[in-house]
């Protein structure tokens, strides 16, 4: 069984939004001794940022995991149909923000309306300091996860895009999702 089809009996604890990823990550970048370093020192980083973060209700709960208006229906009348769980686990709500907030900056949807996504949540969920200030390095999580699902699923399709150029794309992105900035790409 793959990575990917794993997803959705396997709860989105950092070791395998992490180290699995890298696991599945690391084999096509042999090459690039350096770009393995800073995407090891990265994911080192954000365990570290991300270890005291609680796993219980209501922060622990279960995540969709791949939310974006693709795998959303909305009807005439504003009601809403989801799809697409193949991503679905329990994990961080705070993940699933900024699950949210990575997918959005990857595909160009302004601040104004990533803003008003987390106010609209916000409004029926409270988020707590401690997950406000944790959306940046879930959004690097992310990263590293779709970066990691996006190869298994070219193992699969035997894509033929995995040039270099692809992982110095993927690292590039994962490092402005470092900056302080990160927001505003």
């Amino acid at each position: 069984m793959d990575f990917h089809s794993q997803a959705y009996r396997q709860p989105l604890t950092l070791d395998y939004l992490l180290d699995d990823s890298l696991e599945a990550i690391a084999p096509f970048m042999q090459d690039q001794p350096q770009d393995i370093h800073d995407l090891v020192e990265i994911i080192s980083q954000v365990k570290s940022q991300l270890q005291t973060m609680p796993t219980e209700p209501p922060f622990w709960s279960v995540c969709w995991g791949d939310p974006h208006s693709g795998n959303a229906h909305f009807t005439e009348d504003n009601q809403v149909t989801l799809f697409d769980f193949d991503q679905c686990g329990y994990g961080w709500r705070a993940f699933e923000l900024a699950k949210f907030m990575n997918v959005s900056i990857r595909t160009g949807i302004s601040q104004t309306v990533r803003d008003a996504f987390l106010e609209g949540y916000q409004a029926i969920q409270p988020v707590t300091p401690q997950e406000q200030n944790s959306l940046q390095a879930f959004s690097q999580v992310a990263h590293i996860w779709q970066w990691a699902i996006s190869l298994n699923s070219a193992k699969v399709h035997d894509y033929s895009r995995l040039d270099g150029s692809f992982f110095r794309y993927r690292l590039q992105q994962l490092k402005q999702l470092s900056s302080p900035e990160w927001q505003l790409f």
